[in-house]
């Protein structure tokens, strides 16, 4: 029983990390959340990074927008600190060990990066070249930058495609091209 209770009393270091920021991310303190999150970064390794603060913030963040626990300006507030922690993070990993580039992208009318950002560091992190042109790249411009750089994957996030059949036609250009 004493074990069983030491455990489930036991601080979740995380779990702390991520309410302080959400708290300072609901009185509009940029500062305060940013200090949280380069507290993160600093104190957990890049995979337990992604798993247990950042994938369950935006989780989180989206979980309360939808709620109408936070509104809109919050939202924009949090995932602008995480995007600039993300992008920071993949220009200090060290130097990629050779290979071919992964292209990350989102498709036209695709504006949900948060999930692309999180595979773009970890693919950075594990010495990979990445080649992240952001979000609504048009499939053209996409199969351009892929045979440019000789790339070995792209990488496409989906998560709110307005219309299914807009984004498999894009997917069957790609592929085409």
């Amino acid at each position: 029983d004493l074990a069983r209770l030491g455990r489930s009393s036991a601080p979740d270091p995380a779990r702390d990390l991520c309410n302080r920021f959400l708290e300072a991310v609901s009185r509009f303190d940029p500062e305060t959340a940013e200090r949280e999150l380069n507290r993160a970064a600093a104190l957990f390794p890049q995979d337990r990074l992604v798993r247990e603060i950042l994938a369950p913030l935006l989780r989180d963040i989206g979980e309360r927008w939808a709620h109408s626990e936070i509104g809109v300006a919050q939202e924009h507030l949090a995932t602008s600190l995480i995007r600039a922690l993300l992008v920071t993070l993949i220009r200090l990993q060290p130097p990629p060990a050779g290979g071919r580039p992964i292209v990350f992208a989102t498709l036209e009318g695709e504006r949900h990066e948060m999930g692309l950002l999180l595979a773009a560091f970890l693919a950075a992190a594990r010495r990979r070249r990445v080649v992240y042109l952001g979000t609504e790249v048009p499939a053209a411009d996409l199969a351009h930058a892929a045979r440019t750089c000789n790339a070995s994957a792209i990488a496409l996030s989906l998560v709110s495609a307005s219309d299914a059949n807009d984004a498999a036609d894009a997917l069957d250009l790609l592929a085409a091209l």
